[in-house]
């Protein structure tokens, strides 16, 4: 695995350069937003993430992806493919650690509601 650094490299950019640096940055944002939302609309539709590529494919006539340089928008969407991956491999992890069988947190909701004065107010608000 590698292990990968950030050097902080702080400008002072005239007039010009700030209005481009913000657009560019505005566009990349947008995009990543833009196959966000497609990857996971594919992804609760058929429980499959769409890969890096396909993302490169099916966002090249977006017109964010077209704001900018290709590399920079195949960079932008393949972290959100990437990102993605991982979030879901997180998740199968999370999930096949999970023990069911553990009700230990009912059993003390529970208690509180038939222990306390909390029961009466749950039942005034349904």
């Amino acid at each position: 695995m590698f292990s990968y650094g950030c050097q902080q490299i702080l400008i002072n950019p005239d007039r010009a350069l700030k209005v481009i640096l913000e657009v560019v940055c505005e566009e990349s944002n947008k995009l990543a937003n833009c196959g966000s939302y497609y990857s996971r609309q594919f992804y609760f539709k058929k429980g499959k993430i769409k890969s890096r590529l396909d993302l490169h494919r099916l966002m090249k006539d977006n017109p964010h992806f077209n704001a900018l340089y290709s590399q920079v928008a195949q960079q932008t969407l393949t972290s959100v493919a990437e990102s993605l991956k991982q979030g879901r491999l997180q998740a199968s992890e999370a999930k096949a650690s999970l023990d069911v069988s553990d009700t230990s947190g009912f059993n003390r909701l529970e208690s509180f509601f038939i222990n306390s004065q909390a029961l009466p107010i749950f039942h005034a608000i349904k």
